[in-house]
C-alpha cells in the first residue's frame, strides 16, 4: 500500500522557474503568497529529495521560506507523508535526470 503524502493545513507550494536560470519557491496559504529565491544547489537538491523522497522534498522548501513580517511561522506547516526508501528505479531516474541538469 502506497501513502499519500497530506498536509496539514490546506497550502500551494511550488517552484516557479524565472528564466535565466533562476527559480523561486512559490508558497501560498490563505490571503498570503511569498516568493522565496532558491539557488540552483538547492534546486537540484529538492529535485533530488522530490523522486526520492517527496515529502522530504516539500518540508525541504518549506524551510527556505522566511515566514517574516507575516502572521505565519514555519512550523505551522508540514507535509505528511511516509517517504520509503527509493527503489532502483527511482535511483536510476534520478541519476538520469542528473545528468540532463549537469549538461
Amino acid at each position: 500500500m502506497k501513502d499519500i503524502i497530506q498536509f496539514n493545513v490546506p497550502f500551494l507550494l511550488r517552484v516557479i522557474y524565472a528564466g535565466g536560470g533562476i527559480y523561486n519557491i512559490m508558497f501560498t496559504y490563505q490571503e498570503t503568497t511569498l516568493f522565496q529565491p532558491l539557488s540552483y544547489d538547492e534546486y537540484v537538491k529538492y529535485r533530488k529529495l522530490s523522486y526520492l523522497r517527496p515529502a522530504a522534498a516539500n518540508n525541504y522548501l518549506l524551510d527556505l521560506i522566511n515566514f517574516e513580517n507575516t502572521p505565519y511561522q514555519r512550523q505551522e506547516f508540514k507535509v505528511m507523508g511516509k517517504d520509503d526508501g527509493p527503489t532502483k528505479e527511482m535511483i536510476q531516474l534520478w541519476e538520469d535526470i542528473k545528468k540532463m541538469l549537469e549538461q
